[in-house]
């Protein structure tokens, strides 16, 4: 889809948020300046100057949206993996979820043999390896 527009093209959400996702990258440009969101990293350049406004600040080390997303109290698409061994669930075993973006998360299996719920914003796969018993 292409939009394009001679004066304004106006994008909002009243009472929920707007989600922009791409496989690729995402640009945003104006005035010569751009922000890239590209492989995890965020790309900022402009002619000008650059600057920031608030009442504090935090610069935090990384981070990986499908982790964060899952202590979001929304979310478009949540699964959760239950590890069965002939038909029974199987508690307490230990396992990691590496998601697409390359996030690894490790946990262990509950009392039902339920992994923790995994949330998104988009589909986005992960790939779900057993690492052994918890001892």
């Amino acid at each position: 889809i292409r939009l394009q527009a001679d004066r304004s093209v106006e994008l909002s959400a009243s009472n929920e948020h707007v989600l922009v996702s791409a496989d690729k990258h995402i640009t945003l440009l104006c005035g010569g300046a751009y922000i890239k969101i590209a492989g995890g990293n965020i790309e900022l350049g402009m002619p000008g100057k650059f600057t920031v406004k608030a009442g504090s600040h935090n610069l935090e080390g990384p981070s990986y949206a499908s982790v964060e997303a899952n202590s979001w109290s929304h979310s478009d698409f949540d699964e959760r993996v239950r590890v069965v061994r002939n038909g029974e669930p199987v508690p307490n075993y230990r396992y990691a979820i590496v998601h697409a973006d390359g996030a690894r998360i490790e946990g262990v299996t509950d009392g039902d043999g339920w992994a923790e719920l995994q949330r998104g914003l988009t589909v986005a796969g992960y790939s779900f390896h057993l690492l052994g018993p918890n001892t």
